[in-house]
């Protein structure tokens, strides 16, 4: 274990990265990861196409845990959008599906699927891989738009409650402070409103069951 840090903490010095131990501290998998079959490959494409920075890095070392699939398909997506390097790589790849297409991208979801639909047709290497990582894009998709409905949910519930509220006169603050968290404690999701297992076929194609990437 020591011999492989080493090598590790050698192998990212030599690349210009100035704080080694606190990359790894803020992501110990960097441990885990081969240099020639991840940690290189997903270097080069950052500083390369991608055109981040060291700083940009070392500021999010969880970069490394994307495959190179999600990489490109958002910097690329982005790229489609004029929107390139507007985000932080925290931003782009962090957010949730919808967030990064409507608010980063500036596009509506059905275009991110699109594109998805697209790059699976003209994907070369293993099928098995594609069908894995757009089934990811499919169910993460889905598990955005339940909680989008949720919050939505929520959202009318607290002026459902203000509105009562205000007909029947002021309140306390504590107790306005109690009857909104009453509103607001969590209930179980409805399960129509759970995301159906995505298919293979479904998936390759971007399409969410009604129902990414790492």
């Amino acid at each position: 274990i020591e011999d492989n840090m080493q090598r590790k903490i050698e192998w990212f010095r030599e690349r210009g990265f100035a704080d080694v131990p606190g990359l790894i501290t803020n992501n110990p998998s960097l441990l885990s990861m081969p240099i020639e079959a991840r940690l290189l490959p997903t270097l080069d494409l950052l500083l390369g196409p991608l055109g981040r920075s060291i700083g940009e890095i070392e500021r999010f070392p969880r970069i490394f845990n994307y495959s190179i699939e999600m990489l490109s398909l958002r910097h690329d997506f982005l790229a489609e959008a004029g929107k390139t390097r507007r985000h932080g790589l925290t931003r782009t790849y962090r957010a949730s599906p919808y967030t990064f297409a409507t608010k980063l991208a500036g596009r509506s979801t059905h275009e991110w699927e699109a594109f998805l639909r697209q790059r699976a047709r003209h994907r070369a290497g293993s099928p098995r891989a594609a069908d894995m990582f757009f089934a990811r894009q499919a169910a993460a998709t889905a598990k955005d738009e339940v909680r989008r409905a949720a919050v939505q949910t929520e959202r009318e519930r607290v002026a459902k409650l203000l509105e009562q509220h205000a007909k029947a006169g002021a309140m306390e603050p504590a107790d306005a402070v109690e009857a909104v968290s009453r509103m607001l404690r969590p209930r179980a999701t409805p399960e129509h409103m759970l995301p159906a297992p995505a298919t293979a076929a479904s998936a390759a194609a971007g399409v969410a069951e009604p129902t990414a990437g790492q």
